[in-house]
């Protein structure tokens, strides 16, 4: 992922260590890759799914 920044702020925001995004990215157009990206971070590495648990 480009933005790792992005991808911390959103972890942080689910595990409850902060409220919502700082202004650095209130307004960013985020792309479909970068989405993608962070949606596969959430999934593989804080919920521990495997790609079938996924998409099951």
């Amino acid at each position: 992922m480009q933005n790792m920044g992005l991808l911390m702020e959103y972890e942080d925001i689910l595990l409850k260590k902060r409220k919502d995004f700082s202004a650095t990215y209130i307004g960013q157009n985020a792309s479909q890759k970068d989405i993608k990206e962070l949606f596969q971070y959430v999934f593989e590495n804080l919920l521990e799914w495997t790609p079938e648990m996924a998409r099951d």
